[in-house]
């Protein structure tokens, strides 16, 4: 009789440390459950403001471009160039110094794909030399047509398939030569596929 209440005793005792385990069990799953993810937001690329003293190189530099002379202005605004190229009559009042004269204006623009080539190199090259820029634009009227482009990095580097930033590291200007000057540069189709793409006439 005794072993018989013994093991309804302990029965009756498994059953509640069991119970007890399942009871301790539920209520660390549902802290688990009811903890919060924690979530990681997305790393947003900070741009780095230009400084004054490359502000005003930039200026300098946006002159040695190509038709440079007939240039009106080259301003940065929240790290966007814009560089501004005008008629001969608007180019000679900023530049009052320079002793080009109509014609050298008209043949200048006239001869060959010169607009294409000044929109083509000035954006890549103004890129390449200043890391903190974003984006170039460039417009210049010539006989009654205003030519244009507006090119950002992102899109400059995917067409070029560069590394603008690197190639702003490479003292030597070797990797402009092999990447940019020989492959697009140098060549009138490539420059005219560039044109075709980017290059607006309005």
């Amino acid at each position: 009789m005794s072993t018989l209440v013994n093991r309804k005793v302990l029965v009756a005792l498994s059953t509640v440390v069991v119970m007890s385990l399942l009871v301790v069990g539920c209520g660390s799953s549902q802290k688990v459950t009811n903890t919060p993810v924690a979530t990681v937001a997305p790393v947003t690329p900070v741009s780095i403001e230009m400084s004054a003293t490359e502000k005003t190189r930039f200026i300098g530099y946006a002159l040695l471009l190509s038709g440079g002379s007939f240039q009106t202005s080259a301003v940065i605004d929240s790290n966007k160039a814009t560089v501004l190229y005008g008629t001969f009559d608007e180019a000679k009042k900023v530049h009052p110094e320079s002793k080009a004269t109509v014609a050298d204006y008209n043949l200048y623009w006239s001869t060959g794909d010169a607009i294409s080539k000044t929109l083509f190199e000035g954006p890549v090259r103004l890129l390449r030399e200043f890391p903190e820029l974003s984006s170039v634009a460039m417009k210049i009227p010539f006989e009654g047509k205003t030519y244009s482009v507006d090119i950002d990095r992102a899109t400059a580097e995917k067409y070029f398939n560069v590394n603008l930033t690197e190639m702003h590291k490479d003292a030597t200007n070797e990797l402009w030569r092999q990447q940019i000057v020989t492959p697009y540069t140098s060549s009138k189709d490539q420059r005219a596929k560039y044109a075709a793409q980017f290059i607006k006439i309005s």
